[in-house]
């Protein structure tokens, strides 16, 4: 398991579940229904929960734009990232910054 590649290295890239099976050399259907067995979460809500995290690590300790932050987290709207960002955390990717920033100091 040493070569495993850790999620966050593809999280940029469009990620599904036919494409993630097919890298673990595996039938979707499986994959699907042992994921969700084994995880309690579909692939899906998995992915965008890595991506979010990604994206909250991204805006805290770094000063991409927004929309470069977007990008690395595999998002390629910015509308839809910041709208994912906000039904996630309860606040906008730039309100989630300058927030916990706030904290911070």
């Amino acid at each position: 398991m040493e070569n495993t590649p850790r999620p966050s290295q593809h999280l940029a890239e469009p990620l599904s579940l036919r494409t993630v099976a097919a890298a673990l050399g595996c039938n979707a259907s499986y994959f699907s229904a042992r994921f969700k067995k084994e995880t309690g979460q579909t692939l899906s809500e998995f992915i965008l929960q890595e991506r979010m995290r990604l994206a909250a690590d991204l805006l805290l300790n770094t000063r991409l734009q927004v929309q470069t932050v977007a990008q690395y987290c595999g998002f390629l709207d910015v509308n839809y990232f910041s709208r994912s960002f906000r039904q996630t955390t309860g606040c906008s990717p730039s309100e989630y910054r300058k927030t916990s920033h706030a904290l911070q100091v």
